[in-house]
């Protein structure tokens, strides 16, 4: 998980992940939780957050080049930054 929010007049998390996905959660009871959906978004969008008056989820995502190839027993990095950000913004 990279970033997680509440909507309390929904009873919905969210959460966003490195593999680019942003995942719904439903309070159906104080101890019952079920999975709404799973939503597709683009890749680097892993920061969020929730606008309380419209209720829809923000995230920020960043386009980057190819990463390098990574140097013997280290792990793979990645690449530089494109000059632009991205806004997504879910609701329903």
């Amino acid at each position: 998980m990279d970033g997680a929010t509440f909507n309390p007049e929904t009873m919905e998390a969210f959460s966003s992940q490195r593999d680019g996905t942003l995942t719904v959660i439903k309070e159906k009871s104080p101890t019952g939780f079920e999975v709404e959906q799973t939503v597709q978004m683009m890749q680097s969008a892993k920061m969020l957050t929730l606008d309380e008056k419209t209720g829809h989820i923000l995230l920020i995502g960043a386009e980057f080049t190819p990463p390098p190839p990574p140097a013997s027993g280290e792990p793979p990095g990645r690449g530089t930054m494109v000059d632009s950000f991205t806004i997504l913004v879910v609701g329903k």
